[in-house]
């Protein structure tokens, strides 16, 4: 039983919201709502979170996307929550940029007057501690390809666009991890705007 203001509220079910370990590194299947949720973000704060440009400051870059874009959850948001879940799902040790953007997003969300909405800073908050939606999990669980797209399918249909950037989010995360480990080879520029270096 929870309690809201002393009020008794019967629970009926309840879901395990842990980020799954990712078992894929596959990068997300092109479509036409994460391309566009890419063009409408700055690109100089996209092409950083993909691991592109090494000087890039992630105060500015966090600055440049929290709270950008229209609705409860802003499209800029979806974006940083899906690049945080997605590393914490990689389970892999931080690196600096991981480090300094997870503390300028925790530092935005605890702050008074932050610059996003209440409902868009507690899914953040949830992000940096690897909660995610359902949906969300699924995608990065899916292993077989015909479960991933399914999965992120399902993922698109999340919101006006917020399952569009969190999918842009998670790519940008798996460019990241993929060019700390020395993998990447030459950048393919036919894939998202975000992988363009100029700001939009």
């Amino acid at each position: 039983m929870l309690h809201l203001d002393d009020v008794p509220v019967p629970i009926g079910r309840t879901l395990d919201v842990t980020v799954p370990r990712l078992r894929h590194r596959s990068r997300v299947e092109r479509d036409s709502r994460v391309d566009s949720a890419a063009r409408s973000l700055p690109g100089a704060a996209l092409a950083a979170l993909a691991g592109l440009d090494t000087e890039a400051r992630p105060a500015a870059l966090v600055a440049a996307l929290l709270g950008r874009g229209d609705g409860l959850t802003p499209l800029g948001d979806d974006v940083l929550c899906g690049w945080l879940a997605l590393h914490r799902a990689a389970g892999q040790a931080p690196d600096l940029l991981l480090t300094e953007v997870r503390a300028e997003v925790a530092a935005q969300v605890g702050a008074d007057g932050g610059r996003t909405g209440r409902l868009s800073a507690a899914l953040l908050d949830c992000a940096l501690h690897g909660e995610v939606l359902p949906e969300f999990g699924d995608w990065v669980a899916a292993v077989d390809p015909a479960a991933r797209a399914v999965a992120q399918t399902r993922l698109l249909a999340i919101g006006h666009t917020s399952g569009a950037g969190l999918l842009l989010g998670a790519d940008l995360a798996l460019s990241h991890l993929s060019r700390r480990a020395g993998q990447s080879g030459t950048p393919d520029r036919n894939r998202h705007r975000h992988e363009r270096s100029a700001c939009a």
